[in-house]
This record gives C-alpha cells, sequence and structure tokens, in this order.
C-alpha cells in the first residue's frame, strides 16, 4: 500500500522549546518515540526525541491528547489551495499530514513535491462493484486532460457508488444519484477504511459534500478529533455544516459567517474566526517585484488595464460561463483594455477553449496569487478568487447572474461591485477604471477587511486543542 514520504528529523522544527533539544538519537525516526524516553527521562545527551517533545508541546497548549497524524483532504480548486499551507503548518506543530488528493487535487499536489494519498492507493478497482458503478459514473464525470487517469476516477466514483448500492440498494441508489447527482454519493465506510490503514488519530476537511465530508462524518464514527475547514460561504451545505457530525469545529473566514452557522443552529464554542490558509501566503513584499515580471512574461504593457475572469461551470446553464468570456473579450477590445481568462479546473473547457485573438489565458499550472497579481480587476460569478483578489487589494465585480449566486454572500461593504446582469458588468469596471466616487467607497471598504496571514497555524491549533471526544454511533447522511 502507498504509504506517504516519512517527515524528516524535527531538529528544525519550530515550536517554543530552547534550541539545544534536539532530536534524540535513539529514536527510530522522526515520529517514533525513544525507549529510553518514554518514561520522561533524558535521552543521550540529555535531551528528549522529536516524538516526546511534541508530546509536551501539544500537552503545554490545553491538555489536548496527543495528535501524531493527520488526513487532511480535499478536492481541487479553493480547496487545495486551502489545505496547502496546512501540509507545512502541522509539520511545524510536529504532526505529520496525510494528504488525500481528491480529483484535480492528487496533480496539485504532485506539482507541489508533497507525496499524498489517493483512492486508488486504497481502493481494489478490479472489485467487480468498484469497476461496474466507477465505469457508469465516468461516462458523464471523468474528464482527460485536467491531470486525473481514468483508473482515479473509476477508484473514487466507483467506491462511493458501490457503497451506496450496498447501503440502500440498487434502485434507490440511481434514483438518489438521479435526483443529486454526485451529492448523492457519501462514502463514509470508505473513508474509515482509509483513516484505519493510514493509522490517523485527527481529520481536517474542507467543506465539499461528498468525500471530504464523507471523512468527518468518518471522525465522527471513530471518536477523532476533526476540522471542517470553510473555504467560503457555508449556505451551499448548511443543512449539515450546522451539525457537528461534519466537524466537530468549523474554521471560517470572518464572524459574518461565524454568525450565519450558529444562527443555523451550531455551538458558537464550535465555530472559530481562522481566516483561509489560502489566503495566508498571498501578500508579500516582494507582490510589485513578481506583478512586474508576470506582466513583463505576458507582453502586457505598464499602462495596460487587465481584467482577470474567473470561470465556472454552470451545470443548467453551459453557455453562460462562455457568453460572459467572449462579452468580456469585445469589452476589453472596445475599451483598449486586456482580458486574462482562468478557466476552472475541473472545466472541460480548459482543453477545449477557443479564445478571441488578444485574450491572454491563465494557465491550469499558473498559482491563483500570481493570476491576480497580473491583473487590475477581477470578474467572477461565485468564485473565491473574488476574496483572494479583494486580500491582495484588486477591485472585484460578481455578476449576481449564476445558478449558485444565492449560495455565495458578496456584499459592497467588503468592497464587491454588484452586478444584477451581464450588461452591468462593463459599468462596473467602468467605474474602477475611471476610479470615480463609487468605486472610491468601495475601495476604502476593500482596503479595511483583515490581511490575514496566520490562518494555517490558527487551523492546526483548532485541531490539536481539542479534548477527546465518544465516538459517535451514528451520523446524519441527509
Amino acid at each position: 500500500m502507498f504509504r506517504p514520504a516519512a517527515v524528516p528529523g524535527l531538529q528544525d522544527a519550530r515550536w517554543p522549546l530552547h534550541p539545544r533539544q534536539l532530536r534524540c538519537a535513539d529514536a527510530r525516526g522522526a515520529l517514533d518515540l525513544c525507549v529510553r524516553c518514554a518514561d520522561g527521562s533524558a535521552g543521550p545527551g540529555g535531551v528528549h526525541c522529536g516524538r516526546q517533545r511534541r508530546d509536551r508541546w501539544q500537552r503545554g497548549r490545553g491538555e489536548a491528547p496527543l495528535v501524531k497524524r493527520v488526513l487532511v483532504v480535499s478536492y481541487g480548486g479553493a480547496h487545495v489551495a486551502a489545505a496547502l499551507p496546512l501540509y507545512a503548518a502541522l509539520r511545524d506543530a510536529g504532526i505529520e499530514p496525510v494528504m488525500l488528493g481528491l480529483t484535480t487535487a492528487a496533480d496539485v499536489l504532485r506539482r507541489h513535491g508533497i507525496a499524498g494519498t489517493r483512492f486508488l492507493d486504497h481502493v481494489d478497482i478490479t472489485d467487480p462493484h468498484v469497476r461496474r458503478w466507477g465505469d457508469y459514473l465516468c461516462q458523464f464525470h471523468h474528464r482527460d486532460g485536467i491531470g486525473i487517469s481514468r483508473e482515479e476516477s473509476v477508484a473514487y466514483l466507483g467506491a462511493s457508488l458501490a457503497e451506496l448500492v450496498g447501503e440502500v440498494g440498487e434502485e434507490e441508489a440511481l434514483r438518489r444519484y438521479a435526483a443529486q447527482g454526485l451529492n448523492a454519493l457519501l462514502p463514509v465506510k470508505t473513508l474509515q477504511r482509509i483513516i484505519k490503514a493510514e493509522r490517523i488519530d485527527g481529520v481536517i476537511a474542507t467543506d465539499s459534500p461528498r468525500a471530504e465530508r464523507a471523512a468527518l462524518n468518518a471522525a465522527a464514527l471513530l471518536g477523532l478529533p476533526s476540522v471542517c475547514l470553510l473555504t467560503s460561504f457555508p449556505h451551499i451545505g448548511l443543512h449539515y455544516l450546522q451539525r457537528s457530525d461534519n466537524g466537530a469545529v468549523m474554521c471560517v473566514l470572518n464572524e459574518r459567517i461565524k454568525a450565519q452557522l450558529v444562527a443555523a443552529g451550531r455551538a458558537g464554542d464550535s465555530v472559530r474566526v481562522t481566516g483561509n490558509p489560502a489566503f495566508d501566503a498571498l501578500v508579500t513584499p516582494d507582490a510589485d517585484t513578481r506583478r512586474a515580471s508576470l506582466r513583463s512574461e505576458a507582453r502586457l504593457a505598464p499602462g495596460d488595464w487587465a481584467v482577470l475572469w474567473a470561470e465556472q461551470p454552470e451545470p443548467d446553464n453551459p453557455g453562460l460561463p462562455v457568453e460572459m468570456r467572449e462579452r468580456l473579450a469585445d469589452i476589453c477590445a472596445r475599451r483598449g483594455w486586456k482580458l486574462i481568462v482562468r478557466l476552472h479546473p475541473s472545466s472541460q473547457a480548459a482543453t477545449q477553449a477557443v479564445l478571441a485573438e488578444g485574450v491572454l489565458l491563465s494557465p491550469r499550472t499558473e498559482s491563483v496569487r500570481d493570476a491576480l497579481l497580473k491583473c487590475d480587476a477581477v470578474v467572477t460569478f461565485t468564485s473565491t478568487i473574488g476574496f483572494e483578489a479583494l486580500v491582495l487589494d484588486k477591485p472585484v465585480v460578481v455578476a449576481t447572474v449564476s445558478q449558485y449566486s444565492h449560495y455565495v454572500d458578496y456584499r459592497e461593504d467588503d468592497g464587491v461591485a454588484l452586478a444584477a446582469s451581464l450588461d452591468g458588468v462593463e459599468t462596473a469596471l467602468a467605474s474602477f477604471h475611471d476610479n470615480d466616487a463609487h468605486a472610491q467607497q468601495l475601495t476604502r471598504a476593500r482596503r479595511a477587511m483583515p490581511r490575514g496571514g496566520h490562518a494555517a497555524r490558527a487551523v492546526v491549533d483548532a485541531l490539536a486543542g481539542q479534548s477527546a471526544t465518544a465516538a459517535s454511533g451514528t451520523i446524519d447522511a441527509s
């Protein structure tokens, strides 16, 4: 079975310990406990091994149980962007992260040099039930060219639907799939097996309603500490995020989102305002230099005003994002602006899109931060890239025409210009370009937002500080 690479020695770990407290030479590995240190005595040279030191560090922060290996679960896009900083934050805390990359997240982890684990490492795709249902769902949901092998799709989709069929029968499972799509799949048993196989004793997952939710449900059933990291707004999953079986603690972006969850029934002390770890590295001293370099590479002149279109799929109206993209191309051509298009990582259009002459493409391999640094304004329907743009002090226009618009909560109080129609997008962009009175008001609101920088560590603290929990006998899959 695949195992992530071992964490290097902990002698360089950055927690509050005396610098002479090096890892004990008798420790069998960075996360092993030296026999001579097991009773609290010093190892060779009068120092303790790494695990003993980590144990004392964690207990010193509130008598929390020892968390040694944490499963971090996310799929692609904004979710893996929020999960990535947790890898370093967990290691800095002396905790071994096991990254479970779903869909396009696995490719992102590979590009960052992180050895993660996948469904394919834990699911037997020769199992006839997994193969049957995986092949069936791959007809509709597998896409070549976006960093996911067909075998991984068979493992992820096949195990998920096979589990549902085993629970409710084939007819009911297919009825639920027809009504809810992939959101009908909640592979809790599969996640329990992964947690046990990887020797996990804590779970952090983002707020997607399938395998991430299943990981949190599995943690509740096993009595493990867990954190649900909410990447943006809770509305699309409020019916399950309000419950403690979907994260003993929820980490959210701001106080407004916390108030929404508490109003829906979450206990106030189970929701922490940590910010989004994806935003931690956005604001750095090299931003201006990096922007100049990126714009030079893209052949953008110093005076070019560039608009970034952050596109997302619209299943009920697939032509809507394309229409917005084409309208923006026309607007920018007429006004002498430049358009940069960033397609959603799971979009089939990413391998098929034909862009108008002069339109720049932000490739899938380019970081969101680099795409944002290049531009001067951002247009989106619902993407969390809008929040990242605000952190980088970029004007944002949100067109509230998406099937998902009622699930997001962008407001003018955040410095966002809201456009009720596609036609209104040009007016909003022109306002920002001309820096009129309304644009100046939005700029002041945007610059009043917190800039963050320590969210990843706050999320790790939210997990490590949890008391032991009794295993839940049941979960609510509704």
